[in-house]
């Protein structure tokens, strides 16, 4: 036999455990604050941006060229987080990173539908995030050049030091 239940049973549920009903999320809500206040440590972001471009001998611009500049994005992005760049930025740095490290740290992505290539360096230390930024940037095209001989990528912005911190957020 199945049993009943009203809204006005209900209504009275929650008339009797209203003081759990708020105190576990407030409880909830204050030790997630501590937590990411005085536990976790703050997190940085840089990003420096790269073009692919036509090559500068061309004269006139084509649709196929700029087609190939956005199917060229996917080939670099996969080039510009190899071990080959990564590597060379933590030798030229002399960073304390092992390369599964450094990949953990960089990011890079296409930008939606464009031939624009973003690189992002996440870190505890801004100023090092936007060195590893510019560097990751800057290892990419002298090394892209080397590998397709072809000198086809510019940089658009370099990396700043970032004043705020990606995580933990807070407010949250």
């Amino acid at each position: 036999m199945e049993e009943e239940l009203d809204l006005l049973e209900l209504w009275q549920i929650l008339i009797r455990r209203w003081k759990l009903i708020l105190l576990l999320p407030l409880l909830a809500a204050l030790i997630s604050g501590i937590v990411s206040i005085f536990f976790l440590q703050s997190t940085y972001e840089a990003s420096s941006t790269l073009m692919v471009t036509r090559p500068a001998e061309v004269e006139q611009i084509h649709y196929q060229d700029v087609q190939l500049s956005r199917q060229l994005v996917d080939t670099y992005q996969v080039v510009a987080h190899s071990r080959r760049v990564l590597g060379k930025v933590i030798t030229g740095l002399d960073l304390p990173y092992t390369l599964e490290v450094m990949q953990k740290k960089v990011k890079v992505s296409p930008v939606q539908k464009t031939e624009i290539i973003k690189i992002d360096v996440t870190d505890k230390d801004p100023q090092l995030a936007a060195l590893i930024s510019n560097q990751v940037a800057k290892t990419f095209m002298k090394e892209i050049i080397s590998i397709m001989n072809v000198e086809n990528v510019s940089l658009i912005d370099e990396a700043t030091i970032p004043k705020k911190p990606v995580s933990p957020r807070v407010r949250l």
